[in-house]
């Protein structure tokens, strides 16, 4: 059987997903940090990313932490492998954040590349 044929009878858009706060535009809300580290694909994280790496839980807030700082780490550790994501699909990369203890924990994130934007993910091989 053919799809040549088929209708589409309904699409979920990237933009959907961050209208809806599955997923958060780090391109849009980070703009400066992005052309900084010569980031032109769009660049997204997941809801999961954003909320405990990005955003500053309790402890990270202690710590004395802000969001542009985290969001730089995770963008440029992204950053280095990037190449390897548009050849692969996808690579991993390993950061420390402050999540929910005072010490940073070591934190591994899947980075995806569909062709035409790149996603930050949590990773889920440990789980």
């Amino acid at each position: 059987m053919s799809n040549q044929n088929a209708k589409v009878i309904f699409e979920y858009t990237i933009e959907n997903a961050v209208e809806d706060g599955c997923l958060f535009n780090l391109s849009r809300e980070f703009k400066n940090e992005v052309c900084e580290l010569g980031i032109n694909i769009p660049v997204y994280c997941s809801k999961f990313v954003y909320e405990n790496y990005i955003d500053l839980t309790e402890c990270a807030k202690k710590m004395l932490n802000d969001k542009k700082g985290r969001a730089w780490d995770i963008l440029f550790m992204a950053r280095f492998m990037m190449h390897k994501a548009v050849k692969n699909g996808y690579s991993h990369f390993v950061f420390y954040c402050v999540v929910d203890e005072m010490e940073a924990t070591e934190i591994t994130a899947v980075l995806k590349f569909d062709g035409y934007n790149f996603f930050i993910l949590k990773d889920l091989s440990d789980d």
